[in-house]
């Protein structure tokens, strides 16, 4: 197995896939760029057996623009312009990972890419086609990033092992680094234990992850997180809501009752300070979680869970090449790199866990991003 790391700064990215939607940019995109990478390797390298099986994301920061640009007016009707309902168009910026787990067949391709990943110069013509060629949600891309305090730069690079890509990001960016994981199995054992739909399961996780948040903030004084980062880095079924739509069809997810729960380790979670109304990465700061990780009597600790726009489902059959499509909203995870590092070490979970891929099921015209390890 290999994973490609391709650090990048990213501008004027879409956070609003649409307009009832507002957010980090979706899985979708970040699925797109996966696939254009698959691409530009496939017929602009010639590497024709270069497939992306698996990809992953990883913010280090992500701000919203100040200024926010404005949709023109539409086309005229009946002698008189028409303004769209809505008019904001958020865009954001900030420094980001791609991850890309993939494969080549032909041994003379896999052989040809490795050694040219191992040199500078090639590396560095690489990232200049690929820069002209990928886009994060809409914004313009810049291959590499200069790590968390200027003095550990990253650029492209290949490992064997996931802990090894884990524990370079974590070296670069020390105190930050989310990584966003698929949560949508425990969306649907939520709205099947509780007998409610999947947008009022949604809602109520993502409540009480703010709550025990906030809580948290108030109850648990601020403490240094070197130590437990440096620990870190020495030990080495799911229904979909689309708008209008809550109920989607399902597959099953394959994972373990180990695998899926929500808090495994007292000791260690992504207890973060995450706002994420205000998409402000850089105020993140790690705080020490407490024997006890219930914050509400009889309530596991659930982490920072967000809604994210994950796909799409055609809602009519298309009309020539027109498609009509809805957005797909999901449950995801922000976890901090050192929580992540641990589901490794310590074997609680499958590095697949922390991975997507991207599907389609025509039976139901639904495309979705979904965990790898399903």
């Amino acid at each position: 197995m290999y994973f490609l790391t391709i650090p990048f700064t990213y501008s004027a990215s879409n956070i609003r896939p649409n307009d009832m939607i507002a957010g980090m940019p979706s899985m979708s995109a970040v699925a797109g760029m996966a696939h254009n990478l698959q691409r530009v390797m496939q017929t602009e390298l010639g590497y024709t057996t270069f497939s992306s099986l698996a990809f992953s994301l990883i913010y280090f920061n992500i701000d919203r623009d100040i200024g926010t640009p404005r949709r023109p007016p539409q086309e005229p009707s009946k002698g008189s312009m028409r303004m769209p309902g809505l008019m904001d168009i958020r865009r954001a910026h900030g420094q980001a990972a791609l991850v890309v787990y993939f494969d080549v067949t032909d041994e003379h391709e896999s052989n040809t890419l490795l050694n040219q990943l191992g040199e500078s110069a090639r590396v560095h013509a690489l990232q200049h086609l690929l820069a002209g060629e990928l886009r994060f949600a809409g914004g313009e891309v810049f291959i590499g990033t200069q790590g968390e305090f200027g003095n550990k730069s990253l650029t492209m690079f290949v490992e064997q092992d996931w802990s090894a890509v884990v524990s370079q990001l974590m070296t670069a960016y020390p105190t930050q680094g989310l990584l966003i994981q698929d949560m949508s199995h425990e969306l649907s054992r939520a709205a099947q234990e509780c007998g409610t739909s999947t947008l009022v399961a949604l809602a109520d996780l993502i409540y009480q992850s703010r709550l025990q948040r906030e809580a948290k903030r108030q109850q648990s004084p601020r403490t240094e997180s070197s130590a437990v980062m440096e620990a870190c880095v020495s030990v080495d079924s799911t229904p979909l809501i689309s708008e209008g739509l809550e109920d989607q069809p399902d597959e099953p997810c394959g994972l373990s009752e180990e695998s899926t729960s929500l808090s495994t380790d007292p000791l260690l979670d992504d207890d973060a300070l995450f706002d994420y109304d205000d998409f402000d990465l850089d105020a993140m700061t790690d705080e020490a979680i407490v024997e006890n990780a219930d914050t509400d009597a009889g309530q596991p600790y659930v982490g920072v869970l967000l809604p994210c726009a994950i796909g799409f489902h055609e809602v009519c059959q298309p009309r020539g090449d027109q498609h009509f499509v809805e957005s797909v909203l999901s449950l995801v995870r922000a976890r901090i790199l050192p929580s992540v590092k641990l589901d490794l070490s310590q074997s609680r979970a499958a590095w697949q866990t922390h991975f997507w891929r991207w599907e389609y099921l025509p039976a139901h015209r639904l495309y979705r991003a979904v965990s790898f390890a399903q």
